[in-house]
């Protein structure tokens, strides 16, 4: 039954594609099957963690996790929504953020349900607090288009409270439509310094355990993140140059005469982002967990790929090579974040035959 459920959303929303047409009662009743799907998948690694947060485990300290998502699991609890329904909120909530930054940038919000639904559904209803500080990123990112960076700041601090790792995305505030040579220059200048200091501090980044420890107190993260953890980095390093590649393609494939200016300045800035993110590719040498600052703008590049492929009229050269980049990319990430640094039993399971809908 949730496989059915599930490609269901993919073929009704498939439909309304070839319809051409953005249909909000089947985007509404995707997001409601997929919510639903999302609640009922209880039984994977990560919930043991959430389960002991939310019943309040004694083993769980004040701050165990970052505390803005200790406080909205104790909200939850207090309204007695239980697991199924904290899991539930998480999806819904994370859904009404970026779907606001979709309906306004997005020139079809269908295939954006497609792509959503067939790759980063499956890592979100496992990464609870990841999704909530992703859902927050990508609904501040617009601000930077209407220059408005003190509130994408805010939304950058609001998101590190759910994960620290958010904190990374800070350097977009450079961001601009203007001087393409400074955003390269800060990249491979950024690189440079952090390689650096992994060179004199023989492996160990300075001061990153006491950022972790501001927004959380559990050993086991910091420790996640400042030891040698690296296996698959490698994999990691050609997804960073993916998002790069498929970014820029999309930055320049779209018909200028047939998009609005804001689409074409979103595109921009949606490269500029992935460009900046590279110069923390050393940080892969602590831990390959970093992979999830690649991850964290995925949705603003597959928006920036339906804007530039969907305009045309007819199947162009250009059209041709960008669906072959976004095939390569979704392989890509799928079997690096589903096969190799995770087990996929892990993933698929708790939400196609553990489902608490079954």
């Amino acid at each position: 039954m949730i496989l059915t459920l599930y490609l269901a959303v993919i073929i009704i929303n498939l439909f309304e594609v070839f319809r051409n047409k953005n249909n909000k009662l089947v985007l509404l009743l995707s997001v409601v099957i997929l919510g639903l799907i999302f609640a009922g998948g209880t039984e994977n690694t990560d919930m043991v963690y959430y389960k002991a947060t939310y019943f309040d485990d004694a083993r769980i300290k004040y701050k165990a996790t970052e505390f803005g998502f200790y406080y909205f699991v104790q909200f939850c609890r207090q309204l007695q929504l239980g697991l199924f329904g904290m899991r539930g909120l998480v999806f819904f909530l994370s859904a009404f953020l970026i779907g606001a930054t979709v309906k306004k940038y997005c020139v079809n919000n269908h295939l954006f349900v497609i792509i959503y639904t067939l790759f980063l559904f499956f890592i979100d209803a496992i990464q609870l607090r990841n999704l909530l500080a992703i859902a927050i990123v990508v609904y501040s990112f617009p601000y930077l288009l209407e220059n408005k960076r003190l509130k994408y700041f805010v939304g950058i601090v609001v998101a590190s409270l759910f994960h620290t790792i958010s904190l990374f995305y800070l350097p977009f505030l450079l961001l601009s439509s203007k001087n393409k040579k400074f955003f390269i220059q800060i990249t491979i200048i950024g690189a440079a310094i952090l390689e650096l200091i992994y060179v004199i501090y023989n492996g160990m980044l300075p001061y990153l355990n006491y950022l972790i420890e501001e927004f959380s107190t559990n050993s086991g993260r910091i420790q996640q993140y400042t030891e040698k953890i690296t296996n698959g980095s490698l994999q990691v390093i050609l997804l960073f140059l993916l998002n790069v590649l498929l970014a820029y393609w999309a930055s320049v494939a779209f018909p200028k005469n047939r998009i609005s200016q804001k689409n074409q300045w979103f595109s921009q800035y949606v490269f500029y982002a992935s460009v900046l993110l590279l110069m923390f590719i050393p940080l892969l040498w602590y831990s390959v967990e970093f992979y999830r600052l690649a991850r964290g703008i995925l949705p603003l590049i597959y928006i920036s790929v339906i804007n530039a492929s969907y305009k045309y009229k007819k199947i162009t050269y250009y059209q041709l090579v960008l669906l072959g980049l976004l095939i390569l990319h979704l392989v890509a990430w799928f079997y690096v974040s589903y096969f190799s640094i995770s087990i996929p039993e892990r993933i698929f399971n708790p939400l196609f035959y553990h489902n608490e809908l079954l």
